[in-house]
C-alpha cells in the first residue's frame, strides 16, 4: 500500500525489519520507565552523494538511473552496454530538481544519450602496440606507463587496525607501496586527435584534485582526460594536502570523514607528482 505513513501498524516479515521493529520498541519501553524521550527513523531509500550505484547496500534510486541509462543505450544501439562508475562520479552529484523517480529516468536517458553521441565520434580501427611502423599503418596506438610511489601512512585508525591484527601490515618501514599508471589510447601526433589519456589512482580522489590533474593531462596533449580510481590497490580517500586536516576525534569527524579513511597526507602529493612525471 502507498504512500506509507506512520500510523501504519509494523508488520515486519524478515529478521532485519523485526530487528528495527524492536529498536522502537526498547524505545517506546525506556520512555515509559525512565521518561526518555525518543525518535525512531524509518529511512526509506535514502541517497546522495558518494552513494555506489553498483554496491550491494546501494538504495533503488540510484539503481534506477544506472538501469535507465543501460535500458536507453541499448534500445538504441543493440548492444549490451557495460556500466561503471567514474572516479569523481561519487564526489559530484548532478543538480537535480527533485528527488523522484522521473528525476532518475530523466538522469538516466540524459546520460545515455551524451554517451551515444560520443560513440559518434569513435574510430573503429583495431588496437595496435606502439611500434616503429608509421601511424597510418598501426592504426590505433596503445601504451601505457607506471610509476611506483611510497606514501608515509600516518592514519592512527588504520595503525590500530594493524596492532589489533584486523588488517594485514602492508608497511615497509612506515610506508606503503602502490603505484599509478598513465594509459594512452588513440592515433598520436595529431593536433585534431590526441585520443583518449586515463590515469589510474590508488583509492578514490577528490575533485579538486581530480579536476586539475585532468586540466593538467590535456595540457599535456590528451584529447579526452579520464581517471580510474581504486586501481591496483585501494588506499582511502587521495586529498589535497592542504587541504588535509586529521580530526582529534576520528570517531566523530564532523567535517573531516575523509581524512579518516586516508592513509594520510601524503598519499596526493606523490601521486599527482608520479603522474606528472608520466605526463
Amino acid at each position: 500500500t502507498l504512500p506509507k505513513v506512520e500510523t501504519m501498524k509494523p508488520a515486519p516479515l524478515s529478521p532485519y525489519a523485526c530487528s528495527k521493529a524492536a529498536g522502537e520498541l526498547y524505545g517506546c519501553a525506556f520512555q515509559h520507565t525512565y521518561g526518555l524521550e525518543y525518535v525512531g527513523l524509518r529511512y526509506f531509500n535514502v541517497f546522495g552523494p558518494r552513494q555506489d550505484p553498483t554496491s550491494q547496500y546501494a538504495a533503488v534510486i540510484p539503481k534506477f538511473v544506472t538501469a535507465y541509462l543501460r535500458d536507453e543505450a541499448e534500445k538504441q544501439t543493440g548492444a549490451p552496454c557495460l556500466f561503471f562508475s567514474g572516479a569523481l562520479g561519487g564526489m559530484m552529484t548532478p543538480d537535480v530538481q527533485d528527488h523522484a523517480f522521473a528525476e532518475a529516468e530523466f538522469m538516466g536517458k540524459k546520460l545515455a544519450q551524451k554517451g551515444l553521441e560520443a560513440l559518434q565520434t569513435v574510430d573503429d580501427r583495431p588496437l595496435a602496440a606502439n611500434d616503429d611502423q608509421p601511424s597510418a599503418v598501426r592504426g590505433q596506438e596503445l601504451s601505457i606507463k607506471k610509476k611506483e610511489i611510497t606514501p608515509r601512512l600516518t592514519n592512527p585508525l588504520y595503525k590500530l587496525a594493524f596492532w589489533l591484527k584486523l588488517l594485514p601490515d602492508v608497511r615497509a618501514k612506515g610506508r606503503v607501496t602502490s603505484e599509478v599508471n598513465l594509459i594512452k589510447i588513440g592515433p598520436f601526433g595529431f593536433a585534431q586527435d590526441q585520443g583518449l589519456w586515463l590515469a589510474t589512482v590508488p583509492g578514490e580522489m577528490l575533485p579538486k584534485l581530480g579536476l586539475a590533474l585532468k586540466a593538467q593531462m590535456r595540457a599535456a596533449g590528451a584529447g579526452v582526460a579520464g581517471i580510474i580510481g581504486l586501481a591496483n590497490d585501494e588506499l582511502g580517500y587521495i586529498l589535497p594536502a592542504e587541504d588535509f586536516k586529521y580530526p582529534w576525534n576520528p570517531f566523530n569527524p564532523g567535517a573531516h570523514y575523509e581524512e579518516t579513511n586516508s592513509i594520510g597526507k601524503e598519499i596526493g602529493p606523490r601521486v599527482i607528482e608520479a603522474l606528472k612525471s608520466l605526463l
